[in-house]
């Protein structure tokens, strides 16, 4: 396999900083636009599929308000936060990452998407 850079860029790391900078006491998690939203994820029960949500969705997922889940790519956390023994602490400020540079590598289909988007 060839070695692939993070899809984090320096300006992302930066821009990560000055949010951090703007309120040094809270965290700053980069986060990336959902898809699909929660209100679509389902469980399966034997043979049948259930809501998550505990009920279907009432909207097309491009009516639902924007979600966002963390991408791993940026956490910067206070001193104080981390001495209390907690990753992020309360309130923490988002950074938001757009999708293709977002990738988590957990597994081989993963690593084919983030090789197709260096390419």
């Amino acid at each position: 396999m060839q070695a692939i850079e993070s899809l984090r860029t320096a300006e992302d790391i930066i821009a990560a900083f000055d949010c951090y900078n703007a309120s040094p006491d809270r965290s700053v998690v980069s986060v990336s636009p959902a898809s699909p939203p929660p209100e679509f994820w389902v469980r399966l029960d034997g043979d049948a599929v259930v809501p998550l949500s505990g009920s279907w969705p009432r909207a097309r997922s491009q009516d639902i308000p924007p979600v966002y889940a963390l991408n791993g790519a940026i956490f910067i956390t206070p001193r104080a936060v981390l001495r209390a023994g907690d990753l992020v602490g309360e309130r923490a400020r988002p950074y938001v990452m757009p999708r293709e540079r977002s990738v988590d590598i957990d597994d081989e289909t993963d690593w084919r998407i983030v090789e197709a988007l260096v390419r």
